[in-house]
């Protein structure tokens, strides 16, 4: 009943506006429905934002591999080809998906310290941070998460 009072809501502030602007707020009220059930679905919500999160998680760390800024744990040096061919080391390749993956989740994945950042490469300091980022930014959905679970997260009506 609240979600379609909040879209009749919407649907009138929309009347005696041009089209143009009708149609960009029209737009604009079908993403918030689907997205986030205008703030009644708020597990959707957070499920946009880690998916979010994830996938810039694994487009930084994987154009960090390409770069050499990720380096073995054991390596004390960055200058060894982890992306695969014939390089120094002969281990297991660097995967973006499982080390974004590892650092977003709180749950220890074990892949996390395999791998570490090369600080003195070109870059290296702001994929460390924003691993940091990653890291807290995976512990507050998941806090968030179990709150709107358990209902002690939810719209004041």
């Amino acid at each position: 009943v609240s979600m379609a009072k909040s879209w009749d809501m919407r649907r009138a502030r929309r009347l005696g506006k041009p089209v143009l602007l009708r149609m960009v707020l029209a737009a604009w009220d079908w993403f918030l429905y689907l997205a986030f059930g205008y703030g009644y679905r708020l597990g959707t919500t957070w499920a946009a934002l880690a998916l979010a999160l994830f996938v810039a998680g694994v487009a930084v760390f994987h154009q960090a591999a390409t770069n050499g800024i990720m380096v073995p744990a054991s390596s004390s040096s960055g200058s060894a080809s982890i992306m695969g061919g014939e390089g120094i080391l002969s281990g297991p390749r660097f995967n973006a998906v499982l080390h974004a993956l590892d650092l977003l989740l709180p749950i220890p994945l074990g892949y996390e310290g395999r791998w570490r950042v090369d600080e003195t490469q070109a870059g290296g300091f702001a994929v460390l941070c924003f691993g940091i980022g990653l890291t807290a930014a995976g512990w507050i959905l998941t806090s968030l998460w179990v709150a709107t679970a358990t209902g002690l997260l939810q719209r004041r009506i």
